[in-house]
């Protein structure tokens, strides 16, 4: 999974991105099901837009697409990343945290009440889902969980 991953964020391999995005939304589908799902909103992590030009897309989006398609929502990119941080790899938990402390802006109108799915590529902490997780709830969001493809251990 972790070289799937990493060709698909750093090889430009959208194509593995399509399909590890049909494999998460299958996950849900099969773990999690859809009945009783409370999910108004699918909103993919983003990336500072410098690194998402180099990049030339947001691997979070590219996910976040068929995982609404499974739940019947729609994707809005509801937030926007206003600090450039360091890459969060080889930093311990207060470090993450501090690093993605306001580092998300919030640029959604109306969430007030809706439960939000955020969706990313890989969790170690939690530290950058909880940065963002705030920064929806501060927006009126009644409810914020995260799924993630991969998680770091």
């Amino acid at each position: 999974m972790r070289e799937s991953i990493h060709r698909f964020k750093y090889r430009r391999e959208r194509a593995r991105g399509d399909y590890l995005g049909s494999l998460l939304a299958e996950s849900l589908r099969q773990g999690l099901g859809t009945e009783g799902v409370t999910t108004d909103l699918v909103v993919p992590l983003p990336l500072h837009p410098r690194r998402e030009r180099e990049r030339g897309f947001n691997q979070a989006a590219v996910l976040a697409t068929p995982v609404a398609r499974v739940l019947g929502v729609p994707v809005l990119a509801a937030l926007e990343r206003t600090t450039e941080t360091r890459s969060q790899v080889g930093l311990g938990f207060e470090a993450r945290r501090r690093n993605v402390r306001q580092a998300f802006r919030c640029v959604a109108h109306d969430l007030n009440g809706l439960h939000v799915l955020l969706i990313d590529d890989v969790v170690t902490t939690g530290a950058t889902f909880e940065a963002a997780a705030r920064a929806l709830l501060g927006a009126g969001a009644a409810r914020v969980d995260g799924l993630a493809l991969a998680r770091e251990i």
